[in-house]
């Protein structure tokens, strides 16, 4: 009797960590550690927010999204975001500049780490080298 009561105890241990196990990696396919978030200017002055990883929803919002040619006629972005969570937010952004038919013709390699504490407001700027650049994709990962 004591040898079924452990047979039957060791088939549930071992039923739940395998449904924790799925869950885990039901999880993390849900929202991936390494999804890039994408935010692009469009020629109307707008700009598309592609979100992947939804670790982000309701906590960093694009307040604006500024670009303009500086003094030398290169583009010159600027992208404020506020932190819309009760904690601080800490994420990695970098950028891509594009030509007029979508071709990257520069980027960032590097990864700028952002601290925002709870309400905080940020404008990140980035300028292009290139002359070509008419539009700007930030990417956002969160950390």
């Amino acid at each position: 009797m004591k040898n079924i009561f452990l047979f039957i105890v060791s088939l549930l241990l071992v039923g739940c960590s395998t449904v924790i196990k799925i869950g885990d990696k039901v999880e993390r396919a849900a929202t991936p550690p390494d999804a890039v978030n994408y935010v692009t200017t469009k020629p109307d002055g707008s700009y598309e927010v592609q979100l992947s990883d939804h670790r982000f929803a309701g906590k960093l919002f694009i307040v604006s999204i500024r670009k303009f040619k500086n003094q030398g006629g290169f583009l010159q972005v600027q992208c404020e975001m506020k932190n819309g969570s009760f904690l601080r937010q800490d994420f990695n952004v970098s950028f891509e500049f594009l030509s007029a038919d979508g071709r990257i013709v520069e980027a960032q390699r590097n990864w700028d780490t952002i601290q925002l504490e709870p309400g905080a407001m940020h404008t990140y700027t980035a300028t292009a080298l290139r002359s070509e650049a008419v539009e700007c994709r930030f990417r956002f990962l969160s950390k």
